[in-house]
């Protein structure tokens, strides 16, 4: 089948920054980024595939498969080098297009994303994905995100969030939190970064002491 992948730009300057989305979410997410940046550099906003308006195939939803994604959407979009930037699960993938392809690549900036994959058993990872296999999935995901937004005040981007982060498929969903957490995945570790790296996280319990000094040695 087909493999079309939704993206738009906006802006101009001689640098591009590519935004890569969260689990489940679209390029929408980035509306309040957008007026911010729009003046200083080309932006390049991606619906991953399974995700927004691109194609949603029943495949596997690796990290390595979105990173191909957005290299495609680059080479579309005639970018020959980009700042990268990913929230959430957007992080593990722009890890991987460094991976692929570091030539492209010129900083990395993670959003509320980890740089490395945290370690934990096979059995924590299937805690983690089960819930999706499930016809609750939707009342999961719902508190999952709803855990998220704990400041009074935020009820309604909450629930604006979740319902954008509902309309993405079941299959979606827990295809791409195998491809995260699976233990046949690759991991997305930056072992060592030869471009700068910026990393903007809320307090949570990923961010360790280990997790911060992992970061600086980058």
């Amino acid at each position: 089948g087909t493999n079309k992948v939704h993206y738009l730009t906006v802006g101009k300057g001689r640098q591009t920054i590519v935004f890569v989305h969260c689990w489940a979410g679209n390029s929408g997410f980035w509306r309040e980024q957008i007026p911010a940046v729009a003046d200083k550099a080309r932006l390049v906003l991606i619906d991953l595939p399974g995700h927004g308006q691109s194609d949603k195939p029943h495949t596997d939803y690796t990290m390595d498969f979105f990173a191909s994604a957005v290299l495609a959407v680059m080479r579309d979009a005639r970018v020959d080098k980009a700042t990268l930037v990913g929230h959430s699960m957007g992080t593990p993938v722009i890890c991987r297009v460094y991976r692929q392809a570091p030539e492209k690549v010129t900083a990395l900036v993670a959003v509320d994303g980890i740089l490395r994959r945290p370690s934990m058993t096979p059995e924590q990872a299937q805690q983690f994905v089960a819930p999706f296999r499930t016809p609750e999935y939707r009342e999961h995901a719902r508190q999952f995100l709803g855990s998220m937004f704990p400041i009074p005040g935020t009820e309604t981007l909450r629930d604006q969030v979740v319902a954008e982060i509902l309309t993405t498929p079941q299959y979606v969903m827990l295809g791409a939190m195998e491809g995260m957490f699976g233990a046949d995945q690759p991991d997305w570790d930056v072992k060592k970064a030869n471009v700068p790296v910026l990393v903007i996280n809320a307090k949570n319990p990923m961010w360790t002491e280990r997790y911060e000094e992992y970061v600086h040695s980058l």
